[in-house]
């Protein structure tokens, strides 16, 4: 499990960089909301996020920018799906594989919803899949190893939304 706070720890400050534009993004359904976590979970591997791979399930790749205009190096990828508002970034480095999605939800309800949905579509491609409640409040944690997922509940109740984590585990170097 320390990969997966380390994974949440590392892109907490990729959020903080996008969460002020999610709030302004269109709300997603939750079958929108879980094809994509889906989408990350079947591009999560040992080595890499499998960028070929998430374009060919229709993601396309974007920047950051600073507000002059001009790109910001950044180890974060960040994606985009025509007909969705689903913000994907994805980071590889040598010690970890960590693939999140962001996106503001209709209602609260629509978070539960996701979660479900998100647990029926991991099953169906991987039937080891477990899910649970994780430590905190408003927290799934879905856990396949090596692959292991964590749905947290963002915004506010006026703006409700719902961030993703799909990480891949590295085996501890004794």
């Amino acid at each position: 499990m320390r990969m997966s706070v380390q994974i949440v720890t590392t892109l907490s400050l990729a959020v903080s960089l996008v969460a002020p534009a999610e709030a302004q993004l269109k709300p997603n359904s939750p079958e929108v909301i879980a094809s994509a976590a889906t989408d990350c979970w079947t591009a999560s591997g040992q080595s890499t996020i499998d960028e070929a791979r998430l374009q060919q399930l229709g993601w396309a790749a974007g920047s950051i920018r600073s507000p002059d205009g001009k790109t910001i190096d950044n180890p974060l990828r960040i994606f985009g799906k025509q007909g969705s508002s689903v913000v994907l970034m994805i980071m590889n480095t040598p010690t970890m594989t960590a693939c999140t999605i962001m996106s503001r939800v209709k209602k609260p309800t629509d978070i539960g919803a996701t979660a479900q949905l998100l647990f029926s579509k991991l099953k169906a491609i991987d039937p080891a899949v477990k899910g649970g409640r994780g430590g905190k409040p408003g927290e799934i944690v879905y856990l396949s190893l090596p692959r292991i997922a964590e749905l947290v509940a963002t915004g506010t109740k006026e703006k409700p939304g719902t961030r993703i984590v799909v990480g891949y585990s590295f085996a501890e170097k004794k």
